[in-house]
């Protein structure tokens, strides 16, 4: 029997009362919690995963579909059910200690479980060599580097006979393709005037708006000039500010049409989908040489084969966006700036890396749900955007409950609610003598 994958509802005895969590199968956001609640909540989750939690129920899904419902009431047998059949099922899943524990067939314990289950800011504090590598594939021009990686790995499959090779490094077409990464470019050069321009905008209007009222009090029409000046500098950063609406609105429209919501879901689709279909490739004529196939991705990546790099391909992108500065999520016409290198490979790799972990955590490739508790809340809010698109894109598989009190991830996930794709559970004070309690029932 394999061990559970989705949790859809957890529900805690405290107090005397009862509150309920109903959590979305891909991803969950719990807003509005403290440090001391979110690591209260956790070891209740975490708890009634491993047994060692009375008073808190789940129901769940385990990976052949049945419905699960997890019972430890206080001073009775623990039990798991079979909601469909009603039948007692709780000798699946009793571990070593006789309790009702659903992580022992992972090899796991409390705290085991809580190193590998939950994310949280200190994960993101160091860089390794996986990282360093990262940093250096990302700085390289993604094109050209899928396309040597395909390049070299196409070389090495047998060809079917009369079969010409083929070789392309992205999916769609190349108009498309091209007409994205045209007006990316442009929306970076407008966002870079728009930052020069207001800097001397407001150096020039700070100067002159300054003058204007001691001029004033000598001559009004002396102070006509410095007013005329003031109110054009502001009419020049409105334009540079409109132009930069102009080719994001353009972008926006160019991914719609490549079937992506961002510049990071284009490049992440188009890469997965060249790797997976190979009726995508394009026809050449003349076979690969393999040896200038190898020779032109050394020439990019050096000694790291391409097939680390493809199985590190989503941080890499992911990387590569943050130090490019983060595309715009939600059709924002908020600006981003680049992330240095080693800090974007870090993010993206201790991202990818828990969430590919806790994805094959079970004895048979299961998913175990991970748990972060505000990993972003110490990062720049430039750097954001990427990291919780890569998290959204990634998340079902696995099942992943977002705590957070982060107001940047908030506004996020309110948005990303109302598509569906998500779900959001938001933390409102009680009215009781206790200020630090919180209630989810009146929240959807």
């Amino acid at each position: 029997m394999r061990t559970l994958v989705k949790c859809q509802r957890v529900i805690i005895e405290a107090g005397g009362g009862t509150f309920t969590l109903d959590l979305h199968p891909r991803l969950s956001v719990i807003a509005g919690l403290g440090p001391a609640e979110r690591d209260s909540l956790v070891s209740e989750i975490i708890g009634a995963l491993g047994g060692s939690r009375t008073g808190v129920h789940l129901e769940l899904r385990d990976a052949n579909g049945r419905h699960l419902a997890v019972f430890r009431p206080k001073g009775e047998r623990h039990r798991v059910i079979d909601v469909t059949t009603a039948e007692d099922v709780s000798h699946e899943f009793v571990g070593a200690g006789g309790q009702i524990d659903l992580l022992s067939r992972s090899g796991l314990d409390a705290n085991s479980a809580r190193h590998y289950l939950i994310l949280g800011p200190k994960d993101f504090s160091t860089v390794d060599p996986i990282g360093e590598r990262i940093t250096l594939l990302a700085a390289v021009d993604q094109r050209e580097l899928w396309a040597a990686a395909d390049m070299v790995t196409s070389t090495k499959e047998p060809a079917a006979a009369g079969a010409p090779s083929s070789v392309t490094p992205l999916t769609g077409t190349t108009e498309v393709a091209d007409k994205v990464e045209e007006l990316h470019d442009e929306v970076e050069a407008a966002l870079a005037k728009e930052q020069r321009v207001h800097r001397l905008t407001y150096r020039i209007a700070a100067v002159t708006a300054g003058l204007s009222v001691p001029v004033a009090l000598i001559s009004p029409m002396l102070s006509l000039p410095l007013l005329f000046a003031t109110g054009a500098s502001m009419a020049v950063a409105v334009v540079a500010q409109r132009r930069i609406g102009q080719a994001s609105r353009a972008e926006q429209v160019a991914l719609e049409e490549a079937g992506a919501q961002s510049y990071l879901g284009f490049h992440l689709d188009r890469v997965n989908t060249m790797l997976s279909t190979a009726d995508t490739k394009k026809k050449s004529s003349a076979p690969v040489d393999p040896r200038r196939a190898l020779e032109a991705w050394r020439e990019l990546a050096g000694d790291i084969s391409p097939e680390w790099a493809l199985a590190h391909r989503e941080e890499i992108i992911a990387a590569a966006l943050l130090q490019r500065g983060a595309s715009p999520l939600n059709g924002t016409q908020e600006t981003y700036t680049p992330v240095e290198g080693g800090l974007a490979a870090n993010l993206a790799h201790s991202l990818v890396t828990h969430l590919t972990e806790v994805r094959k955590m079970g004895p048979e490739g299961e998913s175990l749900p991970l748990l972060l508790d505000d990993p972003f809340i110490s990062l720049d809010p430039s750097v954001k955007p990427a990291l919780l698109e890569l998290l959204s894109r990634s998340a079902g598989s696995p099942q992943v409950i977002f705590l957070t009190n982060d107001p940047d991830v908030c506004t996020w996930a309110r948005l990303e609610a109302l598509t569906g794709e998500i779900g959001i559970l938001e933390a409102a004070p009680t009215v009781d003598e206790d200020p630090d309690s919180v209630d989810f029932s009146a929240q959807p």
